[in-house]
């Protein structure tokens, strides 16, 4: 045998032959095992074609050879049912162990945190003060945001926001009630004026009524002058003069009573439109004020239709306030 043969291969005339102690189960073997590291050269030469195997017969009888040795495979894994079946049941137990430890830790997390809400609840409910709960409501939530990782930052920050928009609504409504305390201690001030204005227009109605008591009693005089007879004076031109003088004072008196009449109905007229005006709310109580202080302060003669009547329209002999 030449220096070609190795590991019972046959080089010769660069073809590949089979030794004659070798069988085919051999060279499969053998090539499996190589994994194709070395190449099988078949000569083309056509002496030496009867005598080797063709590469496509090799290849088939490798692939027969794999598919048995995986069949084998399989039976030799089904010849042990009892210890696969022993290693699926204890892993099994082993995953329901550590789903039931993890179950058991999950259902204590839950517990404890229903505890704690209740606790806050109970916390909230037993305070009746307002200002009271408010401060456990911000006790409760700095409890939350101290043991919350995942929404403490967040809660945190609104917490801030509200706070200051808290800080500048209580600022605003300090300024609010000082304003009110103002505004308050003005409205009281303004009521007493306009009782002590009420008392001084009760005068002036009484004042009227004497005003008028007075014309009637001066126009019963007039009448008796008229009534009186011719024949009680004498015709003399002094008892003329002095008749004549005495109806010219009364004539006098009668025209003052007149003014004097017309001046406190105008006042009267005035001061009745103003309580209708504030009864009925369309006057504001300072405009009010103002307007009463002009009517009690005004000494003008008001029966005089030349004069002005500022803010006041005559109407059915009453100055009505223009409104």
């Amino acid at each position: 045998m030449s220096k070609q043969v190795k590991k019972g291969l046959v080089h010769s005339n660069h073809a590949s032959v089979l030794p004659q102690n070798y069988d085919s189960t051999t060279i499969i073997d053998k090539n499996i095992k190589r994994k194709g590291s070395r190449k099988i050269f078949l000569s083309t030469s056509p002496n030496v074609k009867n005598n080797t195997l063709s590469l496509q017969y090799l290849q088939e009888i490798k692939k027969k050879t794999c598919i048995e040795a995986s069949k084998g495979c399989k039976k030799i894994l089904n010849d042990f049912p009892s210890s696969t079946s022993y290693f699926d049941k204890s892993r099994m137990s082993s995953i329901s162990l550590i789903n039931s430890e993890y179950t058991y830790q999950k259902d204590a997390k839950k517990g404890k945190k229903r505890v704690e809400i209740e606790d806050m609840m109970k916390k909230i409910n037993l305070e009746s003060d307002q200002n009271k709960k408010i401060d456990s409501f911000k006790d409760i939530l700095d409890e939350i945001i101290a043991q919350s990782k995942s929404y403490g930052p967040i809660l945190a920050i609104i917490k801030q926001e509200f706070e200051r928009v808290i800080a500048d609504q209580s600022y605003t409504i300090q300024e609010h009630q000082k304003r009110i305390h103002i505004l308050d201690s003005e409205n009281k001030q303004l009521e007493s004026k306009i009782n002590n204005l009420s008392d001084k227009i009760k005068d002036l109605v009484l004042q009227l009524n004497q005003a008028e008591n007075k014309l009637v009693e001066m126009t019963s005089n007039l009448l008796n002058l008229n009534n009186i007879e011719r024949g009680n004076f004498e015709q003399s031109k002094e008892n003329w003069d002095k008749a004549l003088q005495q109806n010219r004072v009364y004539e006098e008196m009668l025209k003052e009573s007149t003014v004097k009449i017309n001046y406190y109905k105008n006042k009267y007229c005035k001061l009745a439109d103003l309580i209708k005006l504030v009864d009925n709310e369309n006057i504001s109580i300072r405009a009010a004020y103002v307007m009463l202080k002009d009517v009690i302060t005004d000494n003008k003669d008001l029966n005089s239709e030349d004069k002005e009547t500022n803010g006041w329209d005559k109407k059915n002999d009453c100055y009505m306030m223009k409104y």
